[in-house]
């Protein structure tokens, strides 16, 4: 669109990277938003977010990918990005890393119950039930892990 002299506003933007999401074409959202960057089109939080969830709910792991478009654009991740990324690794079976974004969210303050829950439920569903209370009891998270433990086992029961 650029480059045949069309400017699209964020608005724009945000609909073309969600039409492409919602449709399983993530790779194309996430390649037109590489486009627009390489045009000079400055891309919004509000652009790069449905990309980012995409991500998650199509099972691909280009989450760090899109942190980096983030960061190239002068956009600091959230706690609703960090919690998106922790989804997305915990969808992917790479539990340790989503471990470890967990310690960086906290340092960072961008913890809460959602992070938790998240966490946990990635770890009970990989099987290492043990080590989500044992771990989050360990660093003096026992009212999330405790709270954690209540949600599942209410769900489990319904």
């Amino acid at each position: 669109m650029i480059k045949i002299g069309l400017n699209p506003d964020d608005k724009a933007r945000r609909a073309l990277v969600l039409g492409l999401c919602g449709g399983g074409k993530v790779d194309l959202a996430y390649e037109l938003i590489v486009d627009m960057m390489k045009c000079g089109a400055p891309t919004s939080i509000l652009v790069i977010m449905p990309l980012l969830v995409g991500f998650v709910s199509c099972d691909q792991l280009m989450l760090m990918e899109a942190e980096k478009l983030m960061e190239k654009n002068g956009h600091e991740p959230d706690i609703y990005s960090y919690n998106q990324f922790l989804k997305g690794l915990c969808k992917a079976k790479r539990l340790d890393k989503a471990y470890l974004l967990l310690d960086v969210m906290e340092v960072k303050g961008l913890c809460d119950i959602v992070s938790y829950n998240t966490v946990i439920e990635g770890l009970c569903s990989g099987q290492h039930t043990k080590k989500s209370y044992t771990g989050l009891c360990k660093v003096s998270r026992m009212n999330e892990a405790m709270s954690s433990y209540h949600n599942i086992k209410g769900r489990t029961l319904s």
